[in-house]
C-alpha cells in the first residue's frame, strides 16, 4: 500500500492532525474509499510483480519452518494448499522484506493520529483512526471492511472468506487502534505522535500497544495472500476495536448484539506482547480490572492554611489516610475486607513453573531502573504480578499544583485506585467492597464519594493443550530459533477485556499471539517497538495460519469432526458460556464461569 501522505509536498500535515478541521463524514468516507481502491490497485500491481519474481526470491529472515509431508484429512485441495505454502515461505519473506518501507511508512501514518480513546477531545481521532484502519484492511487485500457504531469509540470489521471452500476453519484475529493518553509530555524525547526511528526502535504513541502489532498482523496476513495464489489455508474475521484502553465499556453489548458475525473456530491476539525481547513464551491468563476513584471533599470552598490549618480537617490528609489504609504497612497485603475471598493459594506446580520464567527479578527491576521489589509479603515479582491480585493508586488531584507556593487547604482532593484480579474475582464485587471499606474508614470532617470508572475486564484463563497454542508454540520455536518445549507458558498481570468477552459470546479461547515486549514502555513516556520484533510478527502470522490449518486438519481427521474445532480449544467458553445469565450478568456471569475452568494448573 502506498503511504496514506507519501509524495506529500514539504510542509503537509494530515487532516486528522488539523485540529481545527470540519471535513464533513460522507466526503471522510468517500476520501477513504478513493484511498483504499488506489492502494488496492498498487497492490494488485505489486501481487502480479512479486509472482513473476517468486522463483528468485531471497532474504536473509527467511525460516526454515516447512512441513515435509501433506497433512492427512478430507480435503486434498486445501492439504495440497497448505503443503505448498509450507514450502515457500521465501516467496512470502521476500514479499515482506521489498514492501518493508511502504509499511513501515503505513504505520507511521496511522501512529500520527492522536488516538486517545480516554479523553473525550480526541473521540474524533480515535473514528479517524478506525476509518484509516478499515481503509488500510481493504488495500491489503482483507474484504468487507466496515467501520461499525457501538455507542461509544467503533469497531472495525473486515474479513477474508472462502465462500468455495466451506472446510477451511475460520480464524478471528483481534487488534485494537486507540492509544493511552500521552501525559506528562515533557519526558517524551521526541513527540509522541510524531514517530521516530532510533536505534533501531520506532518511538511513539501506540507503537508497540497496539498500532505496531496490529498492523504487523494484518501485514502478514496480506504477505499469504500475495504469495499464496491468492488464497489463504483459512478464513480469516478482523475484530479491530477503538476502545480497550479504557475497558471496553460498550463491547459487552455489542458484542452481544452482534458476536454472530465474528463466529470462528478459533481466536488469537495482537495485543499482549512477550515476558522478554529474548525466549518466547505463550500466555494463559490475564488479570482483570475494576477501578474507582475517591472524592474526598471537606469545607464549601478553599480556605487559608493560617486562619484555619490545624483546626479542621485538610481533604488532602483525610485522602492520603484513606489510600494508606487499602494497605497492610506490616504485610503489604490489600486490607479491604473480603478482597481475597474467592483467591486460590498458589500451588506448587505454579510457584515451580513460574520461578522458571527466563527473567530474573533483577533483570526485571534492572530493565525498569527501579533499586527493590516490594509487594504482598511472601510471593515473588513474577507472582504478584502475574497470579496475584493488586491495588494501586494511579491517579491523585488536589491543592495547588502550579509553580511556587500557594497556602489554601483545598476543599476537595480526589484519587484513581485501578485493581487487577484474578480468577474468581468478579469486578463489581471488589468495587462494592471498596466502597464499604472507604466509609467505615472516613475520617470525621469530611465526606467521601466513590464512583465507578469505566474500566472494567473479567479475569481470563486458557488450557495449555488446544490447537492454537501447539500451532502457536510451532511457529514461535521456529522463529526464534528454539526446540518447542523450550517455549514456555505464563499469565500476564495486564487486562485485555474482549477477550473473556470472546469466550462468553462466542465460546472461544484466545490465544495471545503479540511480538511487543514488556520493557517497551507501554503506557509511559517514550513507548517504543522494536523493528525486529515488527519484522518477526509480519513473518509470524503467514506461518501460523498455515500451522493452524495443518493442526485444525489432524485433530479433525483424529476426533472425526472435518470443519469444527477440536474440543480442546473450546472447553473454557463453553464454561463460561453455559455459566452466563443473561445481558445484564454479562461480567459476573464470565467471571463466575470462570472458576470452575480449565486453565488453573495448566500454567
Amino acid at each position: 500500500m502506498t503511504s496514506l501522505t507519501a509524495g506529500a509536498p514539504s510542509g503537509f500535515r494530515p487532516w486528522w492532525r488539523r485540529r481545527s478541521s470540519r471535513i464533513a463524514r460522507p466526503a471522510l468516507a468517500v476520501s477513504l474509499c478513493l484511498v483504499a481502491a488506489l492502494a488496492r490497485r498498487a497492490g494488485a500491481a505489486a501481487t502480479t510483480t512479486d509472482a513473476t519474481t517468486t522463483t528468485t526470491a531471497s532474504s536473509t529472515t527467511s525460516s526454515s519452518f516447512s512441513s515435509n509431508t501433506t497433512p492427512t484429512g478430507t480435503d486434498a485441495s486445501v492439504g495440497a494448499e497448505v503443503a505448498a505454502l509450507s514450502t515457500n515461505f521465501t516467496a512470502v519473506d521476500g514479499w515482506l522484506e521489498r514492501h518493508r518501507p511502504t509499511h513501515l511508512d503505513a504505520l507511521k501514518d496511522l501512529l500520527r493520529i492522536p488516538s486517545i480513546s480516554a479523553l473525550s477531545s480526541h473521540a474524533p481521532d480515535v473514528r479517524a483512526a478506525g476509518e484509516w484502519t478499515a481503509a488500510y484492511a481493504t488495500s491489503l487485500g482483507f474484504r468487507n471492511a466496515e467501520v461499525l457504531e457501538t455507542g461509544g469509540h467503533p469497531v472495525v470489521y473486515a474479513d477474508w472468506l472462502d465462500e468455495a471452500d466451506p472446510s477451511k476453519p475460520t480464524v478471528l484475529l483481534y487488534g485494537h487502534f486507540d492509544v493511552q493518553p500521552v501525559d506528562p509530555e515533557e519526558l517524551w524525547v521526541s513527540p509522541p505522535f510524531e514517530p521516530t526511528v532510533r536505534d533501531g526502535n520506532l518511538y511513539a504513541r501506540g507503537a508497540s500497544d497496539d498500532k505496531g502489532n496490529m498492523m504487523a498482523m494484518m501485514v502478514g496476513v496480506a504477505a499469504l495472500l500475495a504469495s499464496g495464489n491468492g488464497g489463504l489455508p483459512v478464513n480469516v474475521k478482523l475484530l479491530l476495536e477503538g476502545q480497550e484502553e479504557i475497558g471496553s465499556p460498550q463491547m459487552p453489548a455489542f458484542l452481544a448484539a452482534h458476536g454472530s458475525r465474528w463466529a470462528a473456530d478459533y481466536a488469537f491476539s495482537a495485543d499482549g506482547g512477550q515476558v522478554t525481547s529474548g525466549p518466547p513464551g505463550i500466555c494463559l491468563g490475564l488479570r482483570g480490572s475494576v477501578a474507582v476513584e475517591l472524592t474526598v471533599t471537606g469545607a464549601t470552598g478553599d480556605l487559608h492554611s493560617g486562619t484555619y490549618g490545624g483546626a479542621i480537617q485538610n481533604p488532602l490528609h483525610a485522602l492520603a489516610k484513606l489510600l494508606a489504609g487499602l494497605h497492610d504497612p506490616r504485610t503489604g497485603a490489600i486490607a479491604v475486607d473480603g478482597f481475597y475471598e474467592h483467591v486460590d493459594a498458589l500451588t506448587a506446580k505454579e510457584r515451580a513453573v513460574l520461578a522458571a520464567l527466563p527473567v530474573t527479578e533483577a533483570d526485571w527491576l534492572a530493565s525498569i531502573g527501579a533499586s527493590a521489589a516490594v509487594g504482598e509479603a511472601g510471593y515473588t515479582s513474577h507472582e504478584r504480578t502475574m497470579v496475584r491480585p493488586s491495588l494501586d493508586v494511579v491517579g491523585m488531584v488536589g491543592g495547588f499544583t502550579g509553580e511556587g507556593l500557594k497556602t489554601v487547604l483545598p476543599a476537595r482532593a480526589s484519587a484513581k485506585v485501578s485493581c487487577r484480579l484474578v480468577p474468581a474475582q468478579v469486578p463489581e464485587d471488589i468495587a462494592a467492597k471498596i466502597a464499604a471499606h472507604v466509609a467505615a474508614h472516613t475520617p470525621p470532617g469530611v465526606s467521601v464519594e466513590v464512583t465507578r470508572l469505566p474500566f472494567v475486564a473479567v479475569p481470563y484463563a486458557m488450557p495449555r493443550e488446544s490447537t492454537a497454542n501447539t500451532a502457536a508454540a510451532a511457529v514461535l520455536a521456529d522463529l526464534y530459533a528454539v526446540p518447542v518445549g523450550d517455549v514456555f507458558y505464563y499469565r500476564m498481570g495486564g487486562s485485555i477485556p474482549v477477550v473473556s468477552l470472546i469466550q462468553r459470546h462466542l465460546g472461544l479461547d484466545t490465544t495471545l499471539f503479540a511480538f511487543g515486549a514488556a520493557d517497551e514502555a507501554v503506557h509511559a513516556p517514550n513507548e517504543y517497538f522494536r523493528l525486529a520484533s515488527w519484522d518477526r510478527a509480519t513473518r509470524a502470522y503467514p506461518r501460523l495460519l498455515v500451522r493452524l490449518a495443518e493442526e485444525h486438519r489432524r485433530a479433525a481427521a483424529a476426533t472425526g469432526a472435518a470443519g469444527r474445532a477440536p474440543p480442546a480449544q473450546r472447553t473454557m467458553g463453553e464454561e463460561v458460556a453455559a455459566s452466563a445469565a443473561g445481558a445484564d450478568g454479562d461480567v459476573q456471569a464470565a467471571a463466575e464461569g470462570l472458576v470452575s475452568g480449565g486453565g488453573k494448573d495448566d500454567l
